[in-house]
C-alpha cells in the first residue's frame, strides 16, 4: 500500500502552520497495515529530498516552482501541481545526506 494516502493528512498538517511558504519537509511514520500516518515534524526548509529533486527535474524547474510557491510573480502555481505529478510518476528512491539517489525495491515500498 503507497504512503500517498497519506498525503491528505499530510497536506492538512503543513496547512495549520500560518505563514508557512515555500518548500517544506515533513517527517512523517506511515503504517500501511493500519493505514495510519503520524507527523513527527514540519520543517519550515528545503530538506534532504530537495537535492534529490534537483537531480530529477529540468533545469531552473525546481527554482520556478519555489518562486511560484512563495507568490513571486510571472511564475504560476501550476507548476506546484505539475511537479506533484512528475514526482508521483517516478520509481521509489531514498535520498542520501551526501546527495547520492538509491532506488528503493519494490518490496520495500509496499511491504
Amino acid at each position: 500500500m503507497p504512503c500517498g494516502q497519506a498525503e491528505p493528512l499530510l497536506r492538512r498538517a503543513v496547512e495549520s502552520v500560518a505563514g508557512l511558504r515555500g518548500f517544506v519537509g515533513v517527517d512523517f511514520f506511515w503504517e500501511p497495515e493500519l493505514g495510519e500516518t503520524t507527523v513527527l515534524e514540519i520543517n519550515p526548509r528545503a530538506t534532504t529530498s530537495f537535492v534529490g529533486l534537483g537531480r530529477l527535474l529540468p533545469a531552473g524547474h525546481l527554482a520556478a516552482v519555489w518562486l511560484a510557491a512563495c507568490g513571486v510573480a510571472g511564475y504560476k502555481c501550476d507548476l506546484l501541481e505539475n511537479l506533484a505529478d512528475i514526482v508521483r510518476r517516478q520509481p521509489p528512491v531514498c535520498f542520501d545526506a551526501d546527495g547520492t539517489i538509491r532506488p528503493v525495491a519494490h518490496e520495500a515500498v509496499t511491504s
